[in-house]
């Protein structure tokens, strides 16, 4: 009965999960009123931070993928539990 209850709530996130993903994807990103400083060094040293930011969220997306990659490994190489399940 548990394991029913906990295969529902996966589900239902999954679902949400889902619809949350589709419709981010159909969003037009919201374009950012930018002020730039005056003079070169201002507005290259705006320019150096946000190619810093980029960096950063790359950085945190290969983790996040890698973590992704990791959790996939390990659970080709869990054993069946089903299959282990009805040979006994």
């Amino acid at each position: 009965m548990l394991l029913k209850v906990a295969g529902n709530a996966v589900n239902k996130a999954t679902e949400m999960l889902v619809a949350s993903a589709k419709e981010a994807a159909f969003q037009e990103p919201e374009e950012e009123e930018v002020q730039l400083k005056r003079g070169v060094v201002g507005s290259a040293a705006q320019e150096m931070q946000a190619m810093a930011h980029i960096l950063e969220k790359e950085k945190e997306l290969k983790e996040a993928q890698a973590r992704l990659m990791n959790i996939r490994k390990k659970k080709y190489q869990q054993p069946d539990r089903r299959r282990q399940q009805n040979d006994n």
